[in-house]
């Protein structure tokens, strides 16, 4: 929820005379000789939802772990909200991570609380009254959809439902910061859904800000404002979603999006005529630049595949066409890029990215 007089968020991620939530300076962790999280710096800015991907092993999760201390880096440096916080100890670390909600892969409730005991639990040991964590373990079963399940045990439950008593607890002492730790990869694909729109309705409203680990891209396209990737312990990548589905510029980055899409040049094709890579987002529809294309220079574009869908709230065109033999493929390409599409030629021509 933004307060009165508080910056929009576009302009949050800009960073302009800002300072961010949460910062990252350099920071490493490493278990023997393995850098698992190597210099890795970033800025996060109140309210943002920033999303982490990565192959297995790529150092996200080590590095969503670090935030609260839960792993200890070796050098550089946290800061949140300006404050230094890689050396607190004893009760200083403990007043942290109350500010600090962390929400599971597995959900790691306690099997023989009911919901209303496992979202009370971080309250009793934080030492609020009785009467007050009452009160706000109502507030929370409501805020995460759970009317009428307070008594029910974790054996009771759906996974989606388990993940929201993990959500209620992970909020229950007000934290400023919301750690996601692949919160929707132990769920079906509808569940993981509802539980995407929980975690954004959260943000809006809470004014949280995330930090969401994730392999799958499906599960940050339209919860994260700006997504991260991380690639043999660096952070090799970091741009608003669309930006980063659209145009991606490392190749961890690339192999991520290609696996996920399925838009490259499929095995056994033929290979007859030159094919390109196309990716158009905005608000320019993908069928009126090609079908432009192609009256320009009198040609027909063959869709081989692709798909059209939506990335952070913005259509995005993701496709594979192919220009009959002879056609002028240099003049298309900068055509098309002229027009605000992105353009790689996979086949038939000498392999370039005309962007």
């Amino acid at each position: 929820m933004m307060e009165s007089g508080e910056t929009p968020l576009t302009t949050r991620i800009s960073g302009a005379g800002i300072s961010p939530h949460l910062q990252l300076d350099e920071v490493t962790v490493r278990f023997g000789s393995l850098a698992a999280v190597d210099q890795v710096s970033a800025a996060i800015h109140r309210g943002e939802v920033i999303g982490l991907v990565g192959s297995s092993g790529a150092g996200k999760s080590t590095l969503l772990r670090t935030i609260n201390l839960l792993e200890r880096p070796q050098a550089g440096r946290i800061r949140i909200a300006g404050r230094d916080i890689a050396n607190l100890q004893g009760n200083a670390l403990r007043q942290l991570r109350q500010g600090i909600g962390m929400v599971f892969q597995r959900f790691h409730l306690f099997a023989r609380r009911s919901v209303s005991e496992n979202i009370e639990f971080p309250l009793t040991v934080a030492g609020v009254p009785r009467a007050e964590r009452t009160a706000r373990v109502a507030e929370l079963i409501d805020l995460v959809g759970l009317g009428g399940r307070s008594q029910a045990r974790p054996r009771e439950l759906s996974g989606g439902q388990q993940q929201r008593v993990g959500i209620a607890r992970a909020l229950a002492t007000h934290p400023g910061i919301l750690l996601c730790d692949e919160p929707t990869s132990a769920l079906d694909p509808e569940t993981a859904g509802s539980i995407l729109a929980l975690l954004r309705d959260l943000n809006r409203r809470l004014g949280l800000t995330m930090v969401v680990v994730s392999h799958a891209m499906d599960a940050v396209k339209d919860l994260c404002d700006r997504v991260a990737v991380m690639h043999q312990g660096r952070m090799v990548e970091l741009k608003r979603t669309i930006e980063l589905f659209a145009a991606p510029q490392h190749p961890a980055t690339r192999a991520l999006l290609r696996r996920e899409t399925g838009i490259d040049l499929p095995e056994g094709v033929a290979t007859d005529g030159v094919r390109l890579r196309i990716v158009i987002h905005g608000p320019v529809e993908a069928t009126s630049i090609l079908s432009a294309t192609a009256r320009r220079f009198a040609i027909n574009l063959a869709f081989d595949h692709g798909r059209i869908g939506h990335v952070a709230g913005e259509t995005l065109a993701q496709l594979v066409v192919r220009l009959p033999p002879h056609s002028p493929t240099a003049d298309v390409v900068a055509y098309l890029n002229a027009a605000g599409a992105r353009v790689e030629i996979l086949e038939g021509a000498e392999a370039d990215d005309g962007s």
